[in-house]
C-alpha cells in the first residue's frame, strides 16, 4: 500500500471552553512566526460544530487542528501534499509533526498546561479514497503496511491496533493503544529516523 496522505490524531484531554479561546492567538502566531515547516495559511473555528473539526490551522502541504470528531478532542495533523522517501520515512514524517506539534502546545505558557496528551495512544489514517476504503480489506493494507514500521519505532514495546472507525464513509484508520504511558518527548525519538529509546 502507498502510504500518503496520512493523518495522525494524539487524544488529549478534554480542553476548556478558556483553552479553546486560548488557542487562537497562539494558533494566529503559528502562521505569524512560520512555527511550522509547511507554509500556514488561516485559521478556521468550527468550534461551534458539535463533535466537529474543532479549531483547524489551514496550510498549503498540510493542516494542523484541535479536532473534536467523534466527541474526543486531539491534537491533529493532515499531511495533503504528498512525501517522498521510503513508507516508514514517510509515516515518521506525519508521527513526528503531530508529536512536535502537540508537545509545543502543551508546553505554550498561554495556554496553562490545557494541553495534555493522554499519554497511550494516537489515531493514523490514510486520508486517500484512492488508495484504500474503510472497508475489511482497506484496514489490512493499512495494517500491513504500518505495522512492522510501528514495531520498529516502538522496539519492544507491546501494542494493540484496532480500526479507528466502524463507518464505512469514514476514512480508513487505525486506533494504536500501546502497553505503556508515554510522555510526549519520550515518543518523539522512538519515531523521529533516528529514535532514541526513551
Amino acid at each position: 500500500m502507498e502510504l500518503q496522505n496520512l493523518v495522525v490524531k494524539l487524544p488529549v484531554a478534554p480542553l476548556s471552553a478558556s483553552t479553546l479561546a486560548a488557542l487562537i492567538p497562539v494558533l494566529h502566531g503559528w502562521i505569524q512566526r512560520r512555527a511550522r515547516p509547511e507554509l500556514l495559511i488561516d485559521l478556521a473555528d468550527y468550534r461551534h460544530v458539535p463533535e466537529g473539526p474543532g479549531l483547524v490551522l489551514i496550510g498549503l502541504e498540510a493542516d494542523y487542528s484541535l479536532d473534536h470528531a467523534r466527541g474526543r478532542w486531539g491534537v491533529r495533523y493532515n499531511r495533503k501534499a504528498p512525501v517522498s522517501g521510503s513508507p516508514e520515512e514517510r509515516l515518521s514524517q506525519a508521527l513526528v509533526s503531530a508529536l512536535e506539534a502537540a508537545q509545543a502546545l502543551a508546553a505554550d505558557p498561554a495556554l496553562a498546561g490545557g494541553i495534555r496528551y493522554s499519554g497511550r495512544e494516537l489515531e493514523i489514517y490514510l486520508n486517500n479514497r484512492a488508495l484504500a476504503l474503510n472497508d475489511a480489506a482497506g484496514i489490512a493494507a493499512l495494517r500491513g503496511a504500518i505495522e512492522p514500521l510501528l514495531r520498529r519505532r516502538l522496539d519492544g514495546v507491546d501494542f494493540e491496533l484496532a480500526p479507528a472507525d466502524s463507518d464505512p464513509r469514514a476514512l480508513p484508520g487505525l486506533h494504536l493503544h500501546l502497553a505503556r504511558e508515554f510522555t510526549l518527548p519520550a515518543l518523539l525519538p522512538r519515531f523521529s529516523l533516528q529514535p532514541a529509546h526513551a
